[in-house]
């Protein structure tokens, strides 16, 4: 603890003082280069093609809709629609740190199949496309996801946002999505916390001290706040983000928005999706079904799912008990989903070596 107290003392120094750009440089890492560009379809084209690394470029997807939005900070952000036929929700997806929406694709993919849900993903100013001056921040995060919701019902793809959109943050992603279900003028169907973070400062040290100006992302207070169901997704074993921070969001989730978490035993900090596949999607695909449920009955007052005495929540294995075996479908996660897609017949461009989606 002392060891970062004092590299966070040298740091608010350095930056003379200014707890916002210490705060900025912890917390932001985009992946340098982006994983993809945009590109004008044709000349005077006002659509866009995605032009991706070949090294994420796993499973086919057709006609995947990119839109570019301007926030409210000036910055002009791209947004990707995955579109499932049979979808009732759609997800707005705020993904972690280190990853853009190119890196992401593969996870936006099996979630649409999976789940037969909408995913709209966006990438925040400094990240892959998304373009400002400014190098990226809190501000601009609570900007970006604010633009992207606002294209979803302006755009009519959500025209009842608060019975059709769900929130989905990963990781540094939760401080975003937070804000968001906090905000009653924007109203949302749900929120899904996936390895979430009680605030910037406290992955770092347990107790604040006099570094709680430097903190960013207050989800342990918002959560307080949030009038949509809560489903909560979290490693026991994650050393970047210590399952705390999702014990102890879950436990300040209002009552009339609890919904019983995923706690998944043996998972890390990014490994659930590909390595805990067949703990992670049925839990989450029953919370999503829920809110699909209560949508065609009319119910807008959410009951907390009753918590068994002794039994373990989905995706951990009760004490003793040996793991679930993984299913031949779900026994490596995305990867083995993608091997058993076509792969992408996509054109590459032979300038850039970016294969278009």
């Amino acid at each position: 603890m002392g060891g970062a107290f004092s590299q966070l003392c040298v740091l608010l120094a350095q930056h003379k003082c200014k707890p916002s750009a210490v705060a900025s440089l912890l917390t932001f890492v985009p992946p340098e280069p982006p994983y993809y560009e945009l590109r004008p379809k044709g000349e005077g084209s006002t659509e866009l093609n995605w032009l991706l690394d070949p090294e994420v470029v796993r499973s086919a997807f057709p006609d995947v809709a990119v839109n570019v939005m301007k926030t409210e900070k000036g910055s002009f952000i791209p947004g990707f629609l995955f579109r499932h036929p049979e979808a009732k929700l759609t997800i707005l997806f705020s993904h972690g740190n280190a990853a853009d929406c190119g890196t992401m694709r593969e996870n936006y993919i099996q979630m649409v199949r999976r789940l037969r849900v909408n995913v709209f993903a966006y990438d925040y100013t400094g990240y892959g496309a998304a373009f400002n001056e400014d190098m990226p921040s809190e501000a601009h995060t609570y900007s970006d996801i604010r633009a992207a919701y606002d294209y979803l019902v302006e755009a009519k793809i959500c025209p009842k946002p608060g019975e059709q959109v769900v929130l989905y943050g990963q990781s540094v992603g939760s401080g975003p999505s937070c804000k968001l279900a906090a905000d009653p003028s924007r109203p949302v169907r749900g929120l899904v916390l996936h390895s979430p973070i009680m605030s910037g400062v406290r992955v770092l040290l347990e107790n604040r001290g006099p570094l709680c100006c430097c903190d960013i992302y207050p989800n342990i207070n918002r959560i307080e706040r949030v009038t949509a169901p809560v489903f909560i997704i979290h490693g026991d074993q994650d050393e970047e983000v210590a399952f705390r921070h999702g014990e102890r969001l879950q436990a300040k989730v209002p009552n009339s928005c609890k919904r019983e978490p995923c706690w998944i035993r043996g998972a890390g900090h990014n490994d659930i999706v590909e390595d805990f596949p067949n703990q992670y999607y049925p839990p989450l695909e029953r919370f999503v079904r829920s809110l699909e449920r209560h949508v065609a009955e009319g119910v807008t007052e959410f009951t907390p799912s009753p918590t068994p005495g002794a039994a373990a929540a989905p995706g951990v294995a009760a004490p003793g008990a040996p793991a679930p075996t993984p299913t031949s479908h779900g026994a490596t996660g995305a990867a083995a989903a993608a091997a058993a897609t076509p792969s992408s017949e996509a054109a590459t461009d032979s300038d850039t070596q970016l294969v278009l989606q």
